[in-house]
């Protein structure tokens, strides 16, 4: 299941980014980068979920090439429970930084 999963999840982090980089997602209150700003007005919604869309990509991206990393030389030094923080750190890490590159980018009221 964690093979898969590795696998996989980059994947989904990837196809949840690009509707919202190409504005296909209107003011919502499931889906998308929601804050006061945000809600405030489609303009606002749509340059900052657009932005929030495209670091999402970014972060899939980099995740899926760090879990190659990690599935290559690198991972054939770690044990078990190392591999495993390894390969969650490979997708925390790239999605944490696109939050934060989706609140900073997100335009001011």
């Amino acid at each position: 299941m964690q093979k898969y999963l590795r696998v996989w999840a980059p994947f989904l982090v990837v196809a949840a980014g690009v509707p919202l980089a190409v504005g296909l997602v209107p003011p919502n209150s499931i889906y998308g980068l929601r804050t006061t700003r945000t809600k405030s007005s489609p303009d606002v919604w749509y340059k900052a979920n657009h932005t929030a869309g495209l670091a999402l990509v970014a972060a899939g991206c980099a995740s899926a090439a760090l879990n190659f990393l990690i599935a290559g030389k690198l991972g054939r030094r770690l044990n078990g429970t190392q591999l495993n923080l390894a390969y969650t750190g490979a997708l925390l890490v790239p999605l944490a930084i696109a939050a934060l590159v989706s609140f900073l980018a997100t335009p001011p009221e």
